[in-house]
C-alpha cells in the first residue's frame, strides 16, 4: 500500500517540498529511453515546466520510494488549477512515475480529477515554457483508457514534439507601433483628398449648370444685350409704338403688359388665357406671330439690341 498522507502533499504544497526535494530520475535501463525527449530531459522535468507554467514557473515534483509502494494523486480543490488538471500534464506525471519504478504509480484519471472545476483533454491550456518540449505521446487521449497507455506510447517517440512559439528578434513592438501610428493620418489624408475631389467635381458641376443656364436666358432674349447708341444732347427718345398682331386680327398693344429686358423668365400674355412662354420669345424686332416693334420716322437715331 502507498502512504496517501505523504502524497497528498505532492501536488499541494510543490513551493515547500522543492525546498527539500529534487527532481526524480528515470532508472537507468534502455527500456526506458523513450520517455526522454529530443533534448534528453525526462518526463519528470518536463511536468516541472509544465506545472510552473502556472505557477510562475516553480514546481516541483517530488520522487517516489519504490519500497513504499507511493503513487500520485491529483491535486485538492485548494492547489488545483487548469495546467494541473489538463491531460498532458496527467500524462507527463504518469510516465514520470513510470521511469522511477517500472509501473504507473499514479491514480487513474477519473480519480484524479475529482478536484478540477475544468478539464482540458488533449490540450495543454498554457503557454509551453521556452526549453521544454514536450512529447507527442503526451497529448493522448487518456479518457478511454483512464490511463497512460504505455505500448501506444512508445510508438509515438517519433512523432512531432510541441514547444515553445519562435521568440521575436529585434524590436517588432516598436516597429508594430510605427506602423500602426501612420495607419491612422494616411487614412485620414486619402478619406480627405477623396472628399476634396468630391467637392470640387461638385464646384465644377454647378458653374457649368449655371453656366448654361445663363446661356439658355440670353439665347431667349436674342443674344447678348448691346448698350443703346447715344444720341446728340437735347434729341428726343425714339417713338416707339409696338403693335401686337394675332394672325390677321390687330391688338392694341397694352403697355401696362410690358415686360423690361430681364435674365429671369418672361411671359407675355396676348389674349385670354393663351400665353406665351419665354423660351418660344426670341427678340423685339423679328417678323413672327407675337411682337414687332415700329421706330419713329422723325429720328435718326435707332436703339440696338
Amino acid at each position: 500500500m502507498f502512504t496517501f498522507a505523504s502524497l497528498a502533499l505532492t501536488l499541494v504544497l510543490p513551493c515547500v517540498l522543492s525546498q527539500n526535494t529534487q527532481t526524480p530520475n528515470c532508472l537507468a535501463d534502455s527500456a526506458f529511453n523513450w520517455v526522454y525527449n529530443s533534448r534528453k530531459q525526462n518526463p519528470c522535468q518536463v511536468t516541472e515546466a509544465l506545472g510552473g507554467a502556472c505557477n510562475s514557473g516553480v514546481f516541483q515534483v517530488p520522487p517516489l520510494d519504490p519500497t513504499r509502494n507511493q503513487v500520485y494523486v491529483g491535486p485538492t480543490i485548494e492547489n488545483q488549477n487548469k495546467c494541473k488538471c489538463s491531460t498532458v500534464f496527467y500524462a507527463t506525471l504518469s510516465a514520470c512515475s513510470y521511469c522511477q519504478t517500472g509501473r504507473l504509480g499514479i491514480v487513474f484519471w477519473s480519480t484524479y480529477i475529482t478536484n478540477c472545476t475544468a478539464v482540458y483533454e488533449t490540450v495543454f491550456p498554457a503557454n509551453i515554457p521556452p526549453d521544454i518540449a514536450v512529447p507527442h505521446w503526451a497529448y493522448e487521449n487518456i479518457t478511454q483508457t483512464d490511463n497512460l497507455n504505455i505500448t501506444l506510447a512508445q510508438q509515438e517517440t517519433s512523432q512531432p514534439e510541441s514547444t515553445a512559439g519562435p521568440t521575436p528578434t529585434g524590436t517588432p513592438s516598436t516597429t508594430n507601433s510605427g506602423h500602426s501610428s501612420k495607419a491612422g493620418p494616411i487614412a485620414g489624408g486619402v478619406i480627405g483628398g477623396v472628399v476634396g475631389l468630391g467637392l470640387v467635381a461638385i464646384g465644377v458641376l454647378l458653374w457649368l449648370r449655371r453656366r448654361r443656364r445663363s446661356t439658355k436666358q440670353q439665347a431667349s432674349l436674342g443674344g447678348e444685350i448691346k448698350p443703346p447708341v447715344l444720341l446728340p444732347t437735347g434729341t428726343p427718345p425714339p417713338m416707339i409704338r409696338p403693335v401686337v398682331k394675332h394672325g390677321d386680327m390687330p391688338f392694341t398693344y397694352n403697355s401696362s403688359l410690358a415686360v423690361p429686358y430681364s435674365t429671369g423668365p418672361t411671359t407675355i400674355y396676348t389674349t385670354g388665357s393663351s400665353q406665351l412662354d419665354s423660351s418660344s420669345y426670341i427678340s423685339p424686332n423679328f417678323t413672327g406671330t407675337t411682337m414687332q416693334t415700329t421706330p419713329a420716322r422723325n429720328y435718326p437715331g435707332t436703339p440696338e439690341v
